[in-house]
This record gives C-alpha cells, structure tokens and sequence, in this order.
C-alpha cells in the first residue's frame, strides 16, 4: 500500500498559543484546506509536520494519506486495532487505528494543507532523529506499523531493543529503552548549551529528561502535550 506521511496530529485547545510556541521554535506555518470543518493550523520542520486540531483528535497520530483508502478500507473491517472507520462518498474518508501500546495512526484519503514551496529551515531544535514511540514489544509493535514501513534505519539491542524504521517519509522509533507511554520528537543538537539559552530566553525552559535514552540533554513539553526531546548525538551510533 502505497502511503505517505503528512503529519503528527495533535489536539489543541488554544491555536494561538500553539502557533506562538512552535513559531518559538522556528517552525513554519502552512496554508491549510477547507476539508476540515474545525480549527486547524499546521506547522512544519526539516523532515516533520504537525497538525494542530481543535477536534477529534484524542492522542498524539501519525496521519498517512492513501490516495485509494475507499477502495481498501474494507480489509481493515475485522482488524482489532481499528478504533473507527468513516467511508462514504459524501465525506472525507478516515480510518484510525490504535496499537497495544495506545500509540495512534490515522489514515485520510487527501491532503489537509499545500506542501511548502521553498525549503524550510529551521535554526531551532535540531536534526530530527525521529518519532519516538515508547513500547513494551518491539518486535510485537513492528508488526502494528509494518505495512507503511520502506526500511530499517537503525536497531540497537541492548541493554533493551530500540528500532528505527523509515515509514512512508517518516522516521519512527520503537523504543522499549524509552520511558513512560508519551511519543516524542527526538531531535540531536550540536550546541546544547546554546539551545538552553535560547529556549531561556523564549520562555521555555529545558525540562529533565527521564526518557531512557542515552545522551539526552533535556525535553521540551509544548501546549498541547507533545513532547521534544534533545540528544547531544544519535543514540543509536
């Protein structure tokens, strides 16, 4: 199935605020499309989107677009993890499905924002690594995310199993190093020290890490929960 990533989906309750804390942080922000019927803003990075919903969005999602979802959606009529399904030629088609874990993927049928046309750059918070997601069975968690996987990218074994795998334009991370049940942005800065200041400055503190992972200099929670975390290289080297 041939699928790309558009977006971490994030439920906001404040916008505004959220724009002002990812403009904080150097992140764009994208025109959005009318197929949504709520608030919806998107901001983007090197590599990441993010979707900032005032609606029907319960945890942290990693939104894939399957141009043809109506046609195949009826194979995931029996699937355990689907937790709801919306097909019909009069709305925007929709499946959401939620692993062992709770980590959530969503699945739409089009694209909600235009790409940017010009290369975004972004001087704060760094490289990113990838997307996080804390489980108990990596190998259990792979099977969840193996359809919409392109490759490895990396597997660390000890002291527990860590995977890193390319999945539709996204790169994902099945930790069972990673602590507490909160996906995470996991992102490798040259100059911590100066990414602390920074973020002094703008108000937002680095917070202790607590993540599991080695090398992790700090994290960053936003408004809406989503949680940054910083590495002063990759883990996985």
């Amino acid at each position: 199935m041939t699928a790309r990533f558009l977006e971490i989906s994030v439920a906001s309750d404040d916008l505004l605020a959220s724009l002002d804390f990812y403009h904080t942080l150097g992140f764009t922000e994208l025109t959005t499309g009318d197929a949504l019927d709520y608030g919806y803003a998107v901001v983007a990075g090197p590599q990441i989107s993010i979707g900032l919903h005032a609606q029907h969005v319960e945890r942290p999602t990693v939104t894939l677009v399957l141009p043809d979802l109506a046609h195949t959606a009826l194979q995931w009529s029996d699937n355990e993890f689907v937790q709801n399904m919306r097909i019909d030629q009069d709305t925007f088609n929709q499946v959401d499905l939620v692993d062992h874990d709770d980590h959530a993927l969503r699945l739409i049928e089009a694209r909600t924002f235009s790409p940017s046309s010009e290369k975004i750059s972004m001087a704060l918070p760094g490289r990113l690594l990838e997307y996080t997601l804390p489980v108990r069975d990596a190998l259990a968690s792979a099977q969840f995310w193996a359809p919409w996987t392109q490759q490895s990218l990396g597997v660390q074994e000890e002291p527990k199993l860590h995977m890193r795998l390319e999945m539709a334009g996204l790169p994902v991370g099945l930790s069972e190093v990673a602590t507490g049940r909160v996906p995470r942005l996991s992102y490798a800065v040259d100059d911590i020290a100066a990414l602390g200041m920074a973020l002094d400055h703008l108000g937002a503190p680095l917070k202790p890490c607590g993540i599991g992972l080695r090398g992790c200099a700090g994290r960053l929670v936003s408004p809406e929960g989503l949680e940054f975390a910083f590495f002063q290289d990759d883990f996985l080297d």
